[in-house]
């Protein structure tokens, strides 16, 4: 009987492991990235095959979360921006006449613009308005898609080509994710579509 029992609670405790070892964990970087998209009522789940890395993250290129995928060539990084602060402003100041007030939704358009001169080859994208069918399955409002030719730097990390993605949510804050690549074939684009399963902004 107690041997029966021994042998019990060892099938329980190995099972506990197995338990414990298949529950996915959170690495600080992702826990810090989950902590700036609460912020603007966002979240994010890892996408299947890819895995952390280091992004660039200075005052031009102030990305805060990057993941790669080796098998595809590929890495995103990510930035989050809150408006909160500056429609509280826009709200406060819109009184007074003498001020020419720029539309906090708007901000986002300027600092990806922004990024991609720094990122490309002589101002060298191509810029699109993003679809309203693909922005629903993000659940954004508006948002805009830029094609690069990449300048050869090491904070893009030689990378030839980027997409550009930035995704607004109203009053809220923005999304903007760098994809790079050095192939802009059919697996790049199938691969970078895994975003809109495991990135949303609430309701």
């Amino acid at each position: 009987m107690k041997k029966l029992t021994g042998m019990l609670l060892y099938v329980v405790l190995m099972a506990s492991q197995v338990v414990a070892q298949s529950k996915p964990t959170s690495s600080p970087q992702l826990s810090g990235f989950r902590e700036l998209l609460s912020n603007i009522k966002a979240t994010f789940t890892l996408p299947e095959g890819f895995k952390e890395t280091t992004p660039p993250n200075n005052e031009k290129l102030p990305f805060q979360y990057g993941v790669e995928n080796p098998d595809a060539d590929c890495e995103i990084w990510f930035q989050v921006n809150s408006v909160k602060a500056e429609w509280q402003r826009h709200e406060r100041d819109k009184a007074d006449a003498v001020r020419q007030l720029i539309n906090p939704d708007s901000l986002y358009i300027k600092t990806v613009e922004d990024e991609a001169a720094i990122m490309s080859s002589e101002n060298n994208y191509i810029a699109r308005n993003i679809p309203t069918y693909i922005l629903d399955q993000y659940n954004a409002d508006e948002g805009r898609s830029y094609l690069l030719a990449l300048t050869d730097l090491p904070a893009t990390k030689h990378y030839q080509y980027a997409l550009l993605i930035a995704l607004n949510k109203k009053r809220t804050g923005n999304i903007i994710m760098a994809c790079l690549t050095n192939e802009r074939g059919p697996y790049f684009f199938k691969t970078i579509s895994k975003l809109k399963r495991c990135l949303k902004f609430s309701d």
